[in-house]
């Protein structure tokens, strides 16, 4: 090649040269081009340069309404085989504080969630059985002696979403919910009866 068809093929190269291109390559083609016997060239993306979305999709929390709560009032229809407070334990023989209240359904109801929320924990617990704890706010929200459970750890919640299904526990003979809600800055369990009894 002459000096003047090198300079004019460099040329070229450079024209294909851009800031936008800084994450690909060149890549020779294997033919030439036959009017003027200079390489062509073909821009090559780098797919392991490319950024991807790794952002988490959260669903906006509404607030836990406390003392009007459609889904907590509903409970209260239930019968209660156990109150919130100081019960004597017949089985221990002694008096134990019970945090929450045991509302008597069927085997395999179906329990709705009472407020939007995180899954902080999916456990079992030797007195109270399976435990679903939800988190919204400034409240931890537990429902206890559940037969299944269908989230776990992490999942988002929705109010009136089904978690599980009624079942049993080892203090009680029959199939129930032991729910509980307590207040996470004073560490204290509230008595629902003073809003819906």
């Amino acid at each position: 090649y002459s000096v003047d068809e090198i300079e004019q093929s460099l040329a070229r190269i450079e024209s294909l040269r851009s800031p936008n291109l800084e994450n690909s390559t060149l890549e020779t083609n294997n033919h030439l081009n036959n009017s003027e016997n200079t390489p062509t060239f073909s821009v090559v993306k780098n797919e392991q340069n490319s950024t991807k979305d790794h952002s988490v999709k959260t669903i906006p929390q509404e607030a836990f309404d406390l003392k009007e709560n459609t889904q907590i009032k509903n409970l209260f229809t239930n019968k209660i085989i156990k109150e919130h407070g100081w019960t004597y334990d017949e089985i221990l023989k002694t008096w134990k504080f019970h945090n929450g209240v045991d509302f008597k359904l069927s085997e395999n109801a179906q329990i709705t969630s009472v407020s939007d929320g995180i899954v902080e924990d999916v456990l079992n617990q030797k007195s109270l059985g399976l435990t679903v704890k939800i988190k919204n706010g400034d409240y931890n929200i537990y429902y206890s002696s559940l037969k299944t459970a269908a989230f776990k750890k992490g999942d988002l919640i929705k109010k009136g979403t089904v978690i599980g299904t009624a079942g049993f526990s080892e203090n009680l003979e029959d199939p129930h919910l032991h729910f509980a809600i307590q207040s996470i800055s004073t560490n204290k369990y509230i008595d629902l009866k003073e809003f819906y009894q």
